[in-house]
C-alpha cells in the first residue's frame, strides 16, 4: 500500500473474483480487512459471476484504503493496483476485475463476462398450446408445460442450457404472468404491471468491512458504515410489487416481512401461498420433467401450424373412393375446364354487345374456375399426405 499520495473516493466499484460457483467470501473479506479497504462482499451467480465486493475508488480509478491513525475525518490512501492484482492472482487465480476491467491491465475480458445465471425458472401463462408453441419458436427453445390451478399453465425450458437465456430474453413476459427462479441459495419472483417489471429477491447476505474507528466520519459527516449501507441497499420496491400483485389486507404485511428475511428453501413457497397461486409453478420449477402430467411443447411457427391445421381439415373430409372425379381425374378436369372456357367466352361476347345479363355467365365461369383451383389443391394435399403416411409406415 502506498501512502505517498492522497486520494478521495468518488464512487463505489465492483471488485469481482474470477467466475466460479465456489463461495470465497471469507477469503476476500480477510484480504480487504488486511489492506484496510472498506466495502461489502457477497457471493451470487445471479447478480455476479461468483464472489465479488463493492469498494471505494477515486476519480483516477485507484482503490481507496482507510488511512492508519485517528482523525475525526477519515483519510484515504491509494492501493497499488499492480500489487493488488498480484495478490489476487496468487490467492484466487488470474481474472479478477474492477468495474469490468482486469486488474492486471488486460482489457480483453470477453471470455470472462457472463450473464445472470439461474438454476431453475418457471412461469405462469394463460396462453393456448398453439400460442405457446409460437413463443417457443420465437425463442428457439422447447418448453415443458404443466396444467395448474385456475386454468393456468406453468412453463419452463426443457433444455437446462436454455434457462439463462429464458431469463435474459424475458420469455415469460406477459400480463398477469408470475415468474419465479432459483440461483444457488438465492431466489426471486417478478410480475409485469403496465410496462414495468416488478421484482423481489431473496439474496445472499452481504459481509461488510469497516476499518474506521468509532467517532470517525466522511467529509460529508456520514459514518463509513452508513455509506456502505446506502451503497448495498436493495432497489426492490416491495410496496410497488405488492400493489401490482393485488395483495391486500393482512397479506401485504406478511409479504413485507417475508421479503426482509434471508433466503431459505421455503421462501418461494410462502410467496406462492400468499399470492394464492397454485403450487404447480413450484412443482415444475424444482421437479421439471419428473413431475407427473408434464407435456413437451415443441417450437411450431405460424406457417407450420397453419399447414398442420389445413392438413387436419382436409383429413376430416371423407374420401369417396368410388367418386367419378377420383376415378377419372383427367375427364373431370377437362369437363370443368371446357365449361369454364365456354362460360367465359359467352360472358365476353355479352359484355361486348352491352347485354346486362352478361354477368350471369361471368359469375358461372368464376365459380367453375374456383372449383378447379380448390379441387386441384385438395388433390395435391391428399396425395402428399398419403405419400407421407406410406413413408412413415415403411419406417
Amino acid at each position: 500500500m502506498s501512502t505517498e499520495s492522497v486520494v478521495e473516493p468518488e464512487e463505489w466499484a465492483v471488485l469481482a473474483l474470477p467466475p466460479s460457483d465456489v463461495d470465497r467470501v471469507a477469503e476476500l473479506v480477510a484480504i480487504l480487512e488486511e489492506l484496510r479497504i472498506p466495502g461489502a462482499v457477497r457471493h451470487s451467480r445471479f447478480d455476479g459471476d461468483g464472489t465479488f465486493a463493492i469498494v471505494p475508488v477515486s476519480g483516477g480509478g485507484d482503490v481507496c484504503a482507510v488511512r492508519q491513525g485517528y482523525h475525526p475525518v477519515i483519510g484515504w490512501d491509494p492501493v497499488d493496483r499492480a500489487e493488488l492484482a498480484e495478490r489476487f492472482a496468487q490467492t484466487f487465480g488470474r481474472g479478477s476485475t474492477l468495474n469490468g476491467f482486469l486488474l492486471n491491465g488486460d482489457d480483453d475480458i470477453d471470455s470472462l463476462v457472463g450473464v445472470r445465471h439461474v438454476d431453475a425458472i418457471a412461469w405462469t401463462t394463460r396462453d393456448s398450446r398453439d400460442t405457446t408453441a409460437l413463443l417457443a419458436a420465437k425463442h428457439r427453445m422447447t418448453l415443458l408445460a404443466l396444467i395448474g390451478g385456475s386454468r393456468r399453465t406453468v412453463l419452463s425450458p426443457q433444455d437446462p442450457a436454455d434457462l439463462d437465456r429464458a431469463f435474459a430474453e424475458s420469455v415469460w413476459l406477459a400480463p398477469r404472468a408470475l415468474v419465479v427462479w432459483r440461483s444457488g441459495s438465492e431466489s426471486g419472483a417478478a410480475i409485469l404491471t403496465g410496462f414495468t417489471v416488478r421484482q423481489i429477491m431473496w439474496r445472499s447476505p452481504w459481509v461488510q468491512i469497516d476499518p474506521s474507528r468509532p467517532g470517525q466520519h466522511l467529509e460529508t459527516g456520514v459514518s463509513l458504515r452508513a455509506a456502505i449501507d446506502d451503497a448495498i441497499a436493495q432497489d426492490d420496491d416491495v410496496d410497488a410489487w405488492i400493489k401490482a400483485a393485488g395483495v391486500t389486507d393482512g397479506r401485504a404485511s406478511l409479504l413485507r416481512a417475508l421479503v426482509r428475511r434471508e433466503p431459505t428453501e421455503g421462501s418461494l413457497g410462502e410467496l406462492v401461498d400468499l399470492l394464492g397461486v397454485d403450487r404447480s409453478v413450484l412443482d415444475l420449477l424444482d421437479g421439471r420433467e419428473r413431475v407427473p402430467g408434464v407435456e413437451i411443447i415443441e417450437p411450431r411457427g405460424f406457417r407450420q401450424q397453419t399447414a398442420e391445421e389445413f392438413r387436419r381439415d382436409v383429413g376430416m373430409v371423407p374420401a369417396r373412393e368410388d367418386a367419378w372425379a377420383r376415378r377419372h381425374p383427367l375427364l373431370w378436369f377437362g369437363a370443368w375446364g371446357i365449361a369454364t372456357v365456354a362460360l367465359g367466352a359467352f360472358a365476353t361476347v355479352g359484355l361486348a354487345e352491352g347485354r346486362a345479363s352478361a354477368w350471369l355467365p361471368m359469375a358461372g365461369a368464376a365459380v367453375c374456375a374456383l372449383r378447379l383451383v380448390v379441387y386441384a389443391t385438395l388433390t395435391r394435399v391428399r396425395r402428399r399426405a398419403e405419400s407421407e403416411s406410406r413413408t412413415v409406415g415403411r419406417g
